[in-house]
């Protein structure tokens, strides 16, 4: 399954852990990495590319949702069959990128989650993360126990299907929206997160989640 899948790294400003990240998917055995610079203003895409990897580089920073949708764009035209999705600040761990990899023999769609065994989590992003959860469910019908997951696995059928309109980190809810409209279920597994000073610093923190509410309110009632 490896030759026919490609992992998609979508960053912005992230040159002290996108390299380690790269040598951490790689070790998983997984060779197909594509690397969405978001109009990083350091080197990101330059650590990146002495690492070998596909760059896609946007001259500016448009969101987390519309890097990842020019990462599966591109994936799409190379002809992959399975698509996988980490983050670059090295918060999660490549290992379970095989594991969702592993249950997209079965399922259409694959989402790690934080909750479903013991994690170490700040309160801010549990409940910034609960909140997203209710939002997500009550906005698109859509629950499940780590709705901001930033790894995902999903097939061509899937990919192919998707037209994401949101850029931001909203794009996590969109998309598992458009699976279920699309009638694949949604399997959730379980994953191991380390949070850093670094990592906490990214993301979405509560305030942060506040704007992808709005955003998401304004995305259903103009889509």
């Amino acid at each position: 399954m490896r030759s026919q899948t490609v992992v998609i790294i979508p960053a912005f400003n992230e040159e002290s852990t996108i390299g380690q990240v790269i040598d951490d998917v790689r070790r998983q055995g997984f060779k197909y990495i594509i690397v969405v610079d978001d109009g990083s203003s350091d080197n990101t895409s330059r650590v990146a590319r002495k690492k070998g990897v596909v760059i896609l580089r946007r001259s500016i920073n448009r969101g987390m949702g519309a890097a990842t949708q020019k990462g599966i764009e591109y994936g799409l035209y190379q002809g992959f069959r399975y698509f996988l999705t980490i983050d670059a600040d090295q918060q999660q761990n490549a290992s379970d990128l095989v594991k969702i990899l592993e249950k997209l023999q079965e399922h259409d769609c694959v989402i790690g989650s934080r909750f479903l065994q013991k994690n170490i989590i700040p309160f801010s992003r549990r409940t910034a993360n609960k909140i997203a959860n209710v939002v997500t469910g009550i906005l698109f019908g859509v629950w499940v126990s780590d709705s901001q997951t930033g790894l995902r696995g999903f097939s061509r059928r899937v990919a192919k299907n998707l037209n994401l309109c949101s850029d931001g980190f909203e794009y996590a809810s969109e998309f598992l929206w458009e699976v279920q409209e699309m009638g694949y279920q949604i399997h959730e597994v379980p994953i191991t997160i380390s949070y850093s000073k670094y990592s906490l610093a990214k993301g979405q923190g509560f305030f942060v989640g506040i704007k992808t509410f709005w955003r998401l309110l304004k995305n259903v009632v103009y889509r």
